[in-house]
């Protein structure tokens, strides 16, 4: 589980100063191979593990990047606030044809 937290970890950071939508399509990316991957023999314990990881690594990244900003604010920018399957906090950006792209949950992977 280390290496796949090292990958997330090393995009998110690359993405520091880039748009957002390009975070989240590599993200996307190699969240939805892994799972893939390990469905078979991963417990859905670990891919919410993984998920609650990104998550915290995704927001340090948006605190550094918008210092002085209200959380509220920064919320409203990059989440959607609603609740599907119990996840109220969910990562989307719009791409250059307006589309919204939201970031693949791994952990509701089962």
């Amino acid at each position: 589980m280390d290496g796949i937290k090292q990958k997330l970890k090393k995009i998110v950071e690359d993405h520091k100063s880039k748009p957002i939508v390009g975070m989240i399509t590599k993200l996307n990316q190699v969240l939805r191979g892994w799972a893939e991957h390990y469905r078979t023999t991963t417990t859905t314990r670990t891919f919410s593990a993984i998920g609650a990881y990104l998550f915290i690594k995704i927001w340090s990244r948006l605190k550094l990047r918008h210092r002085g900003v209200p959380l509220r604010q920064r919320r409203d920018k990059y989440f959607f606030i609603m609740s599907i399957k119990g996840n109220n906090w969910i990562l989307h950006a719009k791409d250059e044809k307006g589309n919204a792209i939201t970031l693949f949950i791994i952990g509701w992977v089962t």
